[in-house]
């Protein structure tokens, strides 16, 4: 399991993720400012205060999240430049799903709400590679890019360093 934040994810899909968030969280400051600072809503003292409490947890919701959103962009463009080849061994080729590492019966007890049985858990394809540097793992979001692989096989991957993208999957003749 990897415990990057965005892994896999793609230098462009950050970027716009993250310029997105930025727009938001923007948005959402100017609204608390405003509702902080509105001069028509200081005739009701009372609801004012809580008003203003309001108003203060969005805006610092926003500067939480505006500051995420700062980090997937400045990783996005850090990962644009910076793509490295890697060559190794298949160890594994996985299709795994959100929280597939916790017990069956924990499985059970948190999906069990669904009245029609339907998975709706993300999927992902886990790639393990036995490298010079030891065992790495890359979550791969273009299944196609693996779906020949078989483990024992030679491959070089190019992947970016921050969230750790797989844009290509290349066999190494052996």
């Amino acid at each position: 399991m990897s415990l990057r934040p965005w892994s896999g994810q793609s230098p462009a899909s950050l970027l716009l993720r993250g310029a997105i968030q930025l727009v938001l969280c923007g948005f959402f400051l100017w609204f608390a400012l405003r509702l902080a600072t509105d001069g028509e809503l200081a005739q009701y003292a009372e609801e004012f205060a809580s008003l203003r409490l309001i108003a203060l947890l969005i805006g610092v919701a926003a500067i939480g999240v505006g500051v995420l959103a700062l980090a997937r962009i400045a990783v996005g463009f850090l990962d644009f430049s910076t793509a490295t080849e890697v060559t190794g061994t298949v160890v594994s080729v996985r299709d795994r799903q959100t929280l597939d590492f916790l017990p069956h019966s924990a499985l059970q007890a948190l999906y069990r709400r669904n009245p029609h049985r339907i998975d709706a858990r993300k999927r992902r394809t886990e790639l393990v590679l036995h490298t010079d540097a030891g065992t790495r793992q890359w979550t791969v979001h273009k299944s196609g890019l693996v779906r020949d692989l078989r483990r024992g096989t030679t491959v070089r991957l190019t992947v970016t360093p921050l969230a750790g993208h797989v844009s290509r999957v290349t066999p190494v003749p052996s």
